[in-house]
């Protein structure tokens, strides 16, 4: 009976049953239209079954929104770096999220928030690779630098014969 309703009464019932007890439910629904009630004689188990299945269809619907926000997080956090997470890694922590969720214990919103954590944490660490590699490439191109550096001396020094500075240029650089 109550499902027939429109879908704004049926959630302003609902809210009556999170907030008072089902007997004081009972007798608002069964005041009057032109009093400013509903006009509707339902029983008291009539009303928790209906209530019930409101609620199952709230938590579904939650934890639908939340299969989403996981789903976008997880795409989202492959996206940003298909290389540097394990595919398995990935699907592992969204079904953890999944459980999590389906627990009740926490709500989507930080479940989401969890996730975005870790990709912040990974963009970051994967920054401070990014530093160390450049910080490498740097010191190596700064010793080739001074290796040619000493090769120029070698070249520009006339006491040293051709055979003697090919050999020091070869033995500064390593060939």
């Amino acid at each position: 009976m109550l499902g027939n309703l429109p879908e704004a009464t049926q959630e302003a019932i609902f809210a009556l049953t999170e907030q008072k007890s089902l007997d004081d439910v009972v007798n608002e629904l069964a005041i009057p239209e032109a009093e400013g009630g509903y006009g509707i004689t339902i029983s008291r188990t009539a009303l928790a079954t209906w209530a019930k299945e409101m609620r199952t269809a709230q938590f579904i619907g939650r934890l639908r929104q939340g299969r989403e926000r996981v789903q976008q997080a997880a795409d989202e956090l492959h996206a940003e770096a298909p290389a540097s997470y394990d595919p398995v890694i990935v699907e592992a922590v969204k079904e953890f999220t999944l459980d999590l969720l389906a627990s009740g214990d926490v709500d989507a919103k930080s479940v989401s928030a969890l996730l975005k954590g870790l990709i912040a944490d990974k963009k970051y660490s994967l920054e401070v690779e990014k530093l160390e590699i450049e910080k490498r490439k740097i010191s190596l191109l700064e010793k080739k630098a001074a290796q040619f550096d000493e090769a120029a001396k070698v070249v520009e020094d006339d006491s040293l014969s051709p055979e003697q500075r090919l050999a020091k240029i070869r033995e500064g650089l390593r060939l």
